[in-house]
């Protein structure tokens, strides 16, 4: 699986980053699941919601293991845009499992970052699944970074 943008969140990234990261407060957040299997690209970005990507797609279970969650707090400020380009980038902020495995082994080949409209509720049915990156990781004990750079993140043209 390639990096790709949902069908669904086509248009949609900037303004649901700038969502959470101007409003203090906010219930709204990100989150970051690993997956040991993707469907097809084409499969995989049909999916509408979280809930759907999960009941479709293996989810991690290594040791240690649990979805990453992150709010206005951890993001940077949303860059203003560049008349001069017609590409607009957002960064999301690097993840970490510490001792990822062990007992407990996967090989990740993805991960999916979602929107959640309320961090406290935690509802796979409302989270709204935004970008999918493949990756090639196998868990051992160790720490599992993911770290996303400006780039390969989004780009509205």
């Amino acid at each position: 699986m390639s990096n790709l943008i949902f069908a669904v969140a086509k248009g949609r990234v900037i303004e649901l980053y700038s969502r959470v990261e101007e409003e203090a407060g906010s219930p709204a957040g990100f989150s970051v699941s690993l997956f040991k299997n993707q469907e097809d690209g084409l499969l995989l970005r049909a999916r509408r919601t979280l809930a759907e990507v999960v009941a479709n797609n293996p989810e991690c279970d290594f040791t240690n293991y649990s979805r990453k969650y992150f709010d206005n707090t951890h993001l940077d400020p949303l860059p203003e845009p560049d008349d001069h380009t017609p590409s607009r980038f957002v960064t999301f902020p690097q993840v970490l499992w510490e001792a990822a495995g062990g007992t407990t082994n996967n090989t990740i080949i993805g991960c999916v970052i979602s929107y959640h409209p309320n961090l406290s509720l935690l509802s796979d049915n409302e989270a709204i699944p935004l970008l999918a990156f493949h990756l090639s990781v196998t868990t051992a004990g160790s720490g599992v970074l993911v770290q996303f750079h400006e780039t390969a993140t989004y780009t509205v043209t």
